[in-house]
């Protein structure tokens, strides 16, 4: 399998195609953005330059300030653009745009991913012919040109990979599969189930919002398939200041913060009382270790900033427990699975520490393999 060419559309508001939209079609676009600049205009062009015909197209913008959402205007009038006085974060922005739609499934992404030529109809084949709920795509990585993600495993620690994660396009072969979960990046979503169950819980704000809507899917019994024929490009560049790690310098403080209090947090909303009994030892292991990686990371304080945000937010966790543990139809041992402990890459700084990673792998899988068959 060869490498598939990169097309990212250069776009300015005189040359721009027309948007392939018929208010009868079967998918709608959403693209969230905040401060997206070129990469909003070349989302859409992706999008132009498809021949799958789309419902509609919105850009719901969270309070950008570099000029994107008007340039988006401007070039595409065809596009609906919806602009967000505060930067109320990505799960606002997509229910936003979601609850405009009218078509039966709806494709969401981020401003800085592209479809290819065929990605959409695709999709929505994979849909009509597994009628999972989400549809993800293969993700790649530009301009690396290696796999992302073809969906995601949801790790029985609380935390979300890449599925495929970082490999090598050649190295796997473009198989449609049933996977535990999602990236939002770029997903294809039944429109009445998401707004049947509430789209993506803005209580998290940021970070495993996708682990948790994957979860939600996944516990209320729905599938979520992943169909790598359907290929999107995903221009990472430098990514959203304070928040994104490309695998240099230091950890974001406000990241590491949102992803030590968003964990613990869907342990305690998804996890049956069994599970996080026969898991509960596991589980402090994990936290202990990422309360020395903290400090390892000079953001010690980030770790007891988490919990005391998990006690704030105690209540929001015990009535989403109760909604999902009462309604929920799949077992967690069906849900969870194991495997190495997702970390982001360049994380891993020493030699020192990659073998206490391999190390402490092997006593987490271990213990998943003794106890998996006893969870709820």
């Amino acid at each position: 399998m060869t490498t598939p060419t990169p097309t990212t559309p250069e776009v300015t508001a005189t040359d721009a195609p027309k948007l392939p939209l018929d208010a009868a079609a079967a998918v709608a676009v959403v693209i969230v953005n905040h401060n997206g600049g070129d990469k909003l205009l070349k989302t859409i062009a992706a999008i132009a330059d498809q021949p799958y015909t789309v419902e509609q197209v919105i850009v719901v913008d969270s309070a950008s300030d570099d000029g994107s959402p008007d340039r988006a205007a401007e070039a595409y009038p065809q596009a609906a653009v919806i602009k967000l006085q505060d930067n109320v974060g990505p799960c606002v922005t997509r229910n936003t745009g979601v609850d405009r739609c009218n078509a039966p499934c709806v494709l969401l992404l981020d401003s800085d991913v592209y479809v290819q030529a065929e990605t959409i109809a695709q999709m929505f084949a994979a849909y009509e012919q597994t009628k999972a709920a989400v549809v993800c795509p293969r993700i790649v990585l530009l301009p690396e040109g290696d796999i992302q993600c073809e969906g995601a495993t949801n790790h029985f620690l609380g935390t979300s990979g890449m599925r495929h994660g970082w490999t090598p396009i050649d190295q796997v072969e473009p198989e449609r599969a049933f996977v535990d979960g999602a990236i939002s990046a770029a997903l294809l979503v039944e429109r009445a189930f998401y707004q049947e169950v509430g789209g993506f819980d803005a209580f998290l704000y940021f970070y495993y919002e996708d682990l948790e809507f994957s979860l939600r899917t996944r516990a209320l019994g729905r599938k979520i398939v992943c169909e790598p024929a359907a290929v999107v490009l995903h221009d990472r560049g430098a990514g959203t200041a304070g928040l994104s790690y490309r695998g240099k310098g230091g950890y974001p403080r406000r990241r590491m913060f949102l992803q030590l209090r968003n964990r613990p947090a869907l342990v305690l909303i998804y996890f049956r009382l069994r599970t996080l009994l026969f898991l509960s030892p596991a589980l402090l292991l994990y936290e202990c270790v990422s309360l020395a990686a903290a400090f390892a990371k000079g953001a010690g304080g980030a770790w007891f900033q988490a919990w005391l945000g998990v006690f704030k937010m105690r209540r929001e966790i015990l009535e989403r427990r109760r909604h999902i543990q009462r309604n929920r139809v799949t077992p967690d041992r069906d849900i969870y699975t194991g495997g190495p402990v997702p970390l982001a890459p360049g994380f891993v700084t020493s030699g020192l520490i990659g073998v206490s990673v391999k190390v402490l792998n092997a006593v987490f899988n271990s213990y998943w393999k003794l106890v998996r068959g006893l969870i709820g």
